[in-house]
């Protein structure tokens, strides 16, 4: 047994004899709600609104991400139906035109930028007869050189 000078004490030493009652009871329980049960409750509404919450978030980020996905078909769509090409399509052949136009930089592609393109690119056989009939079903306004729009017209798809 441990001496009245000892903090200590070892676990037989406190075990109560059998049939008494020991030291510690719980408290007597009431109507009233301790502290940490109302906390532990509110934790728990917490927990299930933020499920819900993540519920309602995902469900609502799918919905907008299948309108985004419609709004994008519409887009390319209208794109198509005014432009007869798609944005980055025209980029492209504005790219393509804009490689084409080289001297001067005047906003058309005549005989000479049109053949040295052609054979830049790999093209065989290009004769100034078959650059002039290009150039000549090319050209809307007979100007004997091809616009943007005259080049872009040649890639357009008829939506009709």
């Amino acid at each position: 047994m441990a001496d009245s000078g000892e903090l200590c004490t070892t676990a037989a030493e406190t075990k109560p004899e059998e049939g008494a009652t020991p030291e510690w009871q719980p408290a007597p329980s009431t109507s009233e709600k301790t502290a940490l049960e109302v906390l532990m409750e509110s934790l728990n509404t917490t927990i299930t609104d933020t499920a819900t919450s993540t519920a309602l978030l995902a469900k609502t980020s799918q919905d907008l991400g299948q309108k985004n996905e419609r709004q994008r078909r519409k887009s390319k769509e209208l794109e198509l139906e005014c432009y007869g090409t798609s944005r980055e399509q025209a980029e492209t052949i504005e790219k393509i035109f804009n490689e084409f136009d080289t001297q001067p930089k005047d906003g058309y592609i005549d005989e000479s930028e049109l053949k040295q393109a052609l054979i830049k690119a790999g093209k065989k056989g290009v004769t100034d007869e078959w650059v002039a009939k290009t150039i000549k079903q090319m050209d809307k306004d007979g100007d004997k050189k091809i616009s943007l729009d005259e080049f872009r017209a040649c890639f357009l798809v008829e939506t009709e």
